[in-house]
């Protein structure tokens, strides 16, 4: 009665106290509302306006009360929770309930006590402090713990001792303590707020431990601040559980839904259904799909995260990762062998049913021992059943799917097969016939193409009433008949043939046909297609082009028809008696290869270059026979390309030059070697054009007359040769115009650079052209001035002897005087034969046989001067003897 006398004096708690214990219970109680049902004096009820009830109270779901009783025994009313949704509150919640009606009861307590006595009052709050089950402290600005209840130790694990004169900071979670800050700081900046929010404590083993903190400014100089801490942990865990739960069930239907998605793709499913089983569970898990293939071999299709790798391997290998393991079901044995692997601390594992029938199986794993629970395995299942459902749902579609795509595409190939045939019976540019092989209509067309009417004249409507016999020569019917009635029992199966036609307009036509059997599923023989070509015209050509080919085969050189790329395509027996190689042998062989070509002022891409781009080549090849002989040809080679993108080809035609390439080269020999005899020989010599102009004249020649060689060329020889000697050069030279001498030699004079003249015994020949025509001189020249000045003088010393001895020596003059004769005689045929002998010594193999025989002529005609000299000289000195 005394409680309620001072609540009607007015002494029950403020409004805000009221607010404050509501807020607190449905902090603790985790509801929305909570109400203060108070009774004042006169029995009437109050309750707290800032935690009202549901104004639908119909919809309240969950209710809980715990009255309000005084030690004493006094009724003050009632702390009621609800919610409009239905759940059952913990033990913990229940007791939070009893402990903010005890709050409100000491609250309660403190005023009447404050009013009766301001001493026992704060003594209740202690006692309130120290007793209470909610965890309460007193904070410094600064978040020193002045004052720590046993409570609050009790939620941080440690002693009051060791609580006290630390920092809050010390047991926050390290990422709460910024946002507590924070919120100290707006308790700092309005001391009537009260704030209210979720952290997170660590106790000395490292267990995380939630709880709700209420921060009010405390009255007085100091700011210090009343933090009252309620323990959540259970309640956080539990709807951590629950989303956990949630977000499974969430996943699975995503999970469902996503298979379900692509159950028409079997190649997408495992990937998919890993994926979202991953999704699925705890980050870090890794999911392996092993499905069975058509063999029955039990694979991996999909695999993520650290069993990746096992890709498209054989579950065997992970289910018998241990020898000693005894055989288990696949579900088990992958969980087994997958827990065995490095880095797999735990792993779970579910059948893939299809029907009665196991297919495959799924699998978790997880780094951490212990990671899955019961919960996780029935997931597992579900998702199991559902990729094994959606596995069964493709496989039935597949098979469907192909059933329906093979009976379309049957259908399509059908119609498309009927299309192209009747496309190509009616476009074909050949003429096509289907023809009957029934006993009572044998032979006669049932259809007919526009081109087999084009063919022989005849129409369509006009074809389908006549068979073979009516067009066929009847030459050509009877082995028609024996070749058809052989194809229909099965000795062949296609035939080709060329028959003879008569046309409509009643002339003769030339046809390949080929015969094809249709026969029908059984082996019936339903019909026969004939395919027919007119080939008139190619006969013809061919006839013609054999008689070309005759006319080719007649000519001489060597024809050759080949590919750009040199592959022969033909040649002729000109070729064939050329190379040596018959066409058999030849044909289809690169020519180059065949017979080693080498060109001889180009290469080969030189030579393919300008035949490209001239359409045109001529020129000399190098070539080797069958037999090994060395050919040097004359090629012309002509580019023919009938019509643009038509295969180019190459007409050769190849003429041996051999022979008159090894005339030519001997020549050049003759002539390198005459070079060199004519540059090199200590004898004079030149060569003049028949009107006596000096051509060429050799070092030894122009030396003589005291010229370089260069300045002769041009001269006249009567520049040269002296007055006297003219005329008779004239007449030698004549004689050796007609024939009357190969060879003359006289002694003359020619004229020195320096003026005087030059005595020379000079042999002179007439070159002729191979058609024996003459066509220039070569003159062999010998300074023979020392000799005659020193016949001079032997003359001069005989003269004066004579006249000395003119008396004694009369008789003897004579003799003298023939010897000199003889001398003369002798000297010169001696100076030829030397000079001749020289040449042939030096230079007999770089003469021909004209030049031969003539220095041999000149040497034995001087010789037989010469030894008719010595015999009138032994003549007279036998005569002087005796």
């Amino acid at each position: 009665m005394e409680a309620s006398e001072r609540a009607r004096d007015g002494h029950r708690p403020a409004g805000a106290e009221l607010e404050a214990v509501a807020r607190l219970a449905t902090a603790a109680a985790r509801v929305p509302a909570a109400t203060l049902y108070l009774l004042d004096g006169d029995g009437r009820t109050v309750w707290s306006p800032a935690a009202a009830p549901p104004r639908d109270e119909a919809r309240v779901r969950c209710y809980a009360s715990a009255p309000l009783v005084t030690a004493a025994g006094e009724t003050l009313g009632t702390l009621c929770l609800s919610d409009t949704v239905a759940h059952r509150l913990t033990g913990d919640q229940v007791r939070l309930l009893d402990d903010a009606a005890a709050v409100f009861l000491a609250v309660f307590e403190r005023h009447r006590e404050d009013a009766e006595d301001g001493l026992r009052g704060a003594e209740q709050q202690r006692a309130v402090f120290e007793a209470g089950p909610l965890g309460m402290v007193v904070a410094g600005a600064d978040g020193t713990l002045l004052r720590v209840n046993p409570a609050f130790a009790r939620l941080l694990g440690r002693p009051v001792a060791d609580v006290v004169g630390g920092n809050w900071r010390d047991f926050t979670h390290p990422d709460d303590v910024a946002g507590g800050d924070r919120l100290g700081r707006l308790v700092d900046a309005d001391p009537a707020a009260v704030t209210t929010y979720d952290k997170r404590f660590l106790r000395p083993d490292g267990r995380v431990v939630w709880a709700t903190i209420r921060i009010t400014a405390l009255p007085g100089e100091e700011p210090h601040r009343l933090v009252q801490a309620v323990d959540i942990t259970d309640r956080v865990e539990a709807e951590r559980r629950a989303q956990r739960e949630t977000d499974r069930l969430h996943a699975t239907v995503a999970a469902q839904r996503e298979l379900l998605a692509v159950a028409a793709d079997r190649e997408r499913l495992p990937r998919v259904a890993a994926d979202r089983t991953a999704a699925a569970f705890p980050d870090g898990s890794a999911v392996l799909v092993a499905l069975a293939d058509d063999a029955g071999t039990v694979r991996v299709a999909a695999a993520t995260g650290a069993l990746a790798p096992l890709l498209g391997t054989d579950a065997a290998a992970v289910t018998r990762a241990d020898p000693a393991a005894p055989d288990v079901a696949l579900p088990q044995g992958l969980a087994l062998g997958l827990a065995r692997r490095a880095g797999v601390g735990s792993a779970i594992a579910a059948p893939l049913p299809a029907g009665p029938a196991v297919i495959g199986a799924i699998a978790v794993t997880a780094p951490a021992a212990g990671a899955f629970d019961g919960t996780d395995e029935r997931q597992l299942t579900v998702l199991a059943a559902a990729l094994g459902s959606a596995l069964r749902h493709a496989a039935d579609a597949a098979r469907q799917a192909q059933l329906l795509r093979q009976a379309n595409d049957a259908m399509a190939a059908r119609q498309r097969s009927e299309d192209r045939f009747r496309l190509t019976f009616d476009n074909s540019p050949l003429g096509l016939t289907l023809a009957s092989v029934e006993p009572e209509t044998f032979g006669r067309y049932l259809h007919a193409n526009p081109a087999m009417t084009a063919i022989t004249g005849y129409s369509t409507a006009e074809l389908t009433t006549m068979s073979f016999h009516d067009l066929q020569h009847p030459d050509d019917i009877g082995s028609t008949t024996a070749f058809t009635h052989e194809l229909v029992g099965g000795a062949r199966d296609t035939l080709t043939a060329e028959r003879r036609y008569r046309h409509k307009d009643g002339h003769t036509i030339w046809v390949s046909v080929r015969v094809a059997l249709v026969r029908a599923p059984d082996g019936h023989a339903r019909y026969v297609v004939n395919q027919v070509e007119d080939i008139t015209a190619r006969r013809a050509a061919d006839a013609q082009l054999r008689r070309q080919a005759e006319l080719l085969d007649l000519a001489p050189a060597a024809i050759i028809v080949r590919d750009l790329d040199g592959t022969i395509r033909w040649w002729n027996n000109g070729a064939e008696r050329l190379y040596g190689w018959p066409l058999a042998a030849a044909a289809g062989r690169r020519a180059q290869r065949l017979l080693s070509t080498a060109y001889r002022t180009s290469d080969a891409a030189a030579q393919q270059a300008a035949l490209l781009r001239d359409g045109r080549w001529e020129g000399q090849v190098e070539q080797i026979s069958a037999t090994g002989a060395r050919i040097t040809t004359l090629s012309r080679q002509v580019l023919h390309q009938p019509n643009p993108g038509d295969t180019a080809q190459v007409l050769e035609v190849n003429t041996d030059i051999t022979a008159a390439r090894t005339a030519e080269q001997a020549l050049a020999d003759s002539e390198q070697r005459f070079r060199a005899l004519f540059t090199n020989s200590a004898a004079g010599q030149v060569i003049t054009a028949l009107d006596g102009t000096v051509i060429d004249a050799n070092p030894a020649y122009a030396a003589m007359l005291g010229h370089d060689p260069g300045q002769l060329a041009g001269r006249a020889d009567r520049d040269l040769l002296h007055p006297d000697d003219l005329a008779e050069t004239r007449r030698r030279i004549a004689d050796l115009f007609t024939g009357d001498l190969d060879v003359y030699i006289h002694q003359g004079r020619l004229r020195h650079a320096a003026g005087h003249w030059v005595d020379v015994e000079a042999a002179v020949t007439l070159i002729r052209d191979p058609a024996g025509k003459p066509s220039h001189i070569i003159a062999v020249a010998t300074d023979v001035t020392a000799r005659r000045a020193a016949e001079r003088a032997r003359d001069a010393a005989a003269a004066e002897l004579a006249a000395r001895n003119r008396d004694l020596e009369s008789a003897n003059q004579f003799k003298l005087d023939l010897i000199g004769i003889f001398g003369h005689r002798i000297g010169t045929p001696a100076g030829t034969i030397r000079d001749h002998a020289d040449i042939l010594d030096g230079h007999w193999q770089d003469l021909d046989d004209d030049r031969r025989r003539l220095a041999v002529d000149t040497i034995a005609r001087q010789a037989r001067q010469l030894d008719s000299t010595v015999r009138e000289v032994l003549t007279m000195v036998a005569v002087d003897a005796g």
